[in-house]
């Protein structure tokens, strides 16, 4: 049996980076961004997030 960092060297010796694709955001679904979203100004714009705020659900 190999050591745990002998067989992840193994693994990432192989991998390859993806290249990157522009698609509509209704094909985006089960995709990963390629950058960073920033929003263009803060929502809410106070510090109140216990309140008002935006909630994701990630599988």
């Amino acid at each position: 049996m190999i050591s745990f960092e002998s067989a992840l060297q193994k693994i990432l010796g192989r991998l390859e980076p993806m290249g990157v694709e522009t698609v509509a955001l209704t094909d985006a679904l089960g995709r990963v961004l390629a950058e960073t979203v920033r929003a263009p100004r803060n929502l809410p714009p106070q510090g109140n997030s216990a309140m008002d705020g935006y909630a994701f659900r990630l599988a």
